[in-house]
């Protein structure tokens, strides 16, 4: 870009000031290059969940009901291999809920907003 005369005190919300000596008549100079928006950043509530997804145990998540009407999210091992996430009593929505809700959908719903919001992850 061809540089022009700026006054120091002039205002440019557009652009940076980078100023040198013109080699004709010895005025300052200014480039006029914009400078590059700063990035933008995830929210921090969606930095914390990224956090508390990523320190969880790995899905797939699963429910599994007990006799006794408990209600249980497991991981992989199942119920006797001492997976066990998250327990719930008579309550089969909230626990199929913490089900699906497991790291992975979590990370990628995180991933999917990011990039629909132009946000560096």
């Amino acid at each position: 870009m061809h540089a022009s005369r700026c006054d120091r005190t002039d205002v440019h919300e557009r652009h940076r000031h980078t100023y040198g000596v013109d080699d004709e008549d010895g005025y300052e100079v200014c480039d006029g290059i914009e400078p590059p928006p700063p990035p933008r950043l995830l929210p921090p509530e969606l930095v914390e969940l990224r956090r508390l997804a990523e320190a969880a145990t790995d899905g797939p998540w699963n429910t599994y009901e007990t006799l006794h009407g408990e209600n249980h999210v497991i991981d992989g091992r199942g119920f006797l291999g001492g997976g066990i996430i998250a327990t719930t009593t008579y309550n089969r929505e909230d626990a199929a809920f913490i089900a699906a809700a497991n790291p992975e959908v979590v990370l990628e719903l995180i991933a999917r907003i990011a990039k629909l919001t132009g946000v560096n992850t």
